[in-house]
């Protein structure tokens, strides 16, 4: 079966929580309800073989600027029991991003620290807090430059290699690792 649902960000690491079928999220961001299945898959699938699913969104002309987010889910038609009164069901889905109407891409990053003040050892870890205050989701990348007592670059660990999302309105926290076994001294971290 499929269901059409909007969804909601989770904690500050990219997760993610659809919301039931018919619950929709804040308008601004709402999309369930602009999607539309226009041919059934076929869901009786051969190994190794694959299915298609048609769909449309039709982009309400009233509809507020930004990013809109929801997904389609997939679900086999029987729930497994897994004890009393709880029932389990298996679902996957594609994550759909629409963005509407004119948009505005700002943040700003409200936190960049180590895990630890003093390092013996490498790697050393980073973590950087990228706050969207835009309307449309972004992708936040940057370098962390690591220099000696002397200003010189000496490496550099990168921030959000992989271009994960940002979504409107929301913090999401990246991990870096910078690693020299050969470091002797004080050092400095510049997040470019």
């Amino acid at each position: 079966a499929i269901s059409i649902n909007d969804f909601v960000p989770s904690g500050e690491h990219g997760s993610v929580r659809f919301l039931e079928t018919g619950e929709v999220s804040h308008p601004s961001f709402s999309l369930a309800s602009w999607i539309t299945i226009t041919t059934q898959p076929d869901f009786i699938i051969s190994p190794k073989g694959q299915t298609k699913v048609d769909f449309a969104i039709t982009v309400p002309g009233d509809a507020e600027p930004g990013t809109h987010y929801g997904g389609l889910l997939f679900s086999a038609r029987e729930a497994k029991e897994a004890a009393a009164n709880i029932t389990v069901v298996k679902k996957v889905g594609a994550i759909i991003l629409v963005g509407a109407g004119n948009t505005n891409a700002s943040g700003s990053i409200e936190q960049f620290s180590t895990s630890k003040k003093l390092y013996t050892t490498t790697p050393i870890q980073f973590g950087s807090a990228f706050k969207n205050t835009g309307n449309v989701h972004v992708q936040p990348k940057g370098q962390i430059a690591i220099r000696n007592l002397f200003g010189k670059t000496i490496g550099e660990a990168h921030i959000n290699e992989s271009a994960q999302f940002v979504l409107p309105g929301n913090t999401r926290t990246f991990e870096s690792l910078f690693d020299n076994p050969w470091l002797i001294g004080r050092y400095s971290a510049e997040l470019i």
